[in-house]
């Protein structure tokens, strides 16, 4: 997958981030910001999750796998 990119938000002001697939069979991706990783989101059960070290809010996790997912799809 070519990275993705989509808007997040990140303590309470948008930006821009990407997302790139770190395992090709898993669905383990990167997010990163301005070329410095600020998480990681893994899909498990149809519900996306991030790690403890994430800085996003839930709705932005929920919007960035819901992005992966259409992508994924073909529906972008």
């Amino acid at each position: 997958m070519q990275p993705l990119k989509v808007m997040a938000t990140i303590d309470g002001s948008l930006y821009e981030v990407e997302v790139k697939q770190t395992d090709p069979l898993h669905p383990h991706y990167e997010v990163i910001q301005d070329g410095k990783e600020i998480g990681k989101l893994n899909k498990a059960n149809d519900k996306w999750f991030a790690d403890e070290g994430s800085c996003l809010l839930p709705d932005d996790i929920n919007a960035i796998g819901k992005a992966i997912d259409q992508r994924l799809s073909g529906k972008d």
